[in-house]
């Protein structure tokens, strides 16, 4: 029996989304909004896509994660 190897490297499906997995700014509904907004032109799809991506940064950065006190400075 003759097995033919697709050309690349092999995938190990540790880059793939896993539920309960690591947390990232591009998550699954960052991406669906994004692609909603720009093939169908939706503002409001735009508009939840950047919220989400906000909320994203501020949960998965090591910036998002500090709180700054600039009133003391």
């Amino acid at each position: 029996m003759l097995f033919v190897q697709p050309p690349g490297l092999p995938e190990s499906g540790e880059y793939h989304w896993r539920d309960g997995g690591e947390a990232h700014i591009n998550n699954l509904v960052s991406i669906a909004k994004l692609q909603d907004a720009v093939r169908s032109k939706n503002q409001s799809a735009y508009d939840v896509y950047s919220q989400n991506a906000q909320k994203q940064v501020r949960a998965v950065t090591l910036c998002g994660l500090l709180d700054f006190d600039y009133e003391s400075a």
